[in-house]
């Protein structure tokens, strides 16, 4: 049940579990982590890492977004 309502965002048009969202995704909760790693603890993340995970989802958000005006 939980698992269900977990994964029906990842799904895309066809019911399938989509990469580019668990990507998307994953690398989300990695920045956040990094972000909350930053501001609590001494530990500083590097600029070019945070800007490289950035890129990541922005260009996952994008793909994602892509989908929906794919032919079908």
């Amino acid at each position: 049940m939980i698992f269900k309502s977990f994964s029906e965002p990842l799904k895309d048009s066809k019911g399938s579990i989509s990469s580019k969202r668990v990507v998307t995704i994953t690398t989300l909760l990695l920045i956040v982590f990094c972000v909350v790693l930053d501001l609590f603890t001494k530990f500083k993340v590097s600029e070019y890492i945070f800007d490289g995970l950035m890129w990541i989802v922005l260009s996952g958000m994008g793909f994602i977004s892509s989908e929906r005006f794919a032919k079908k």
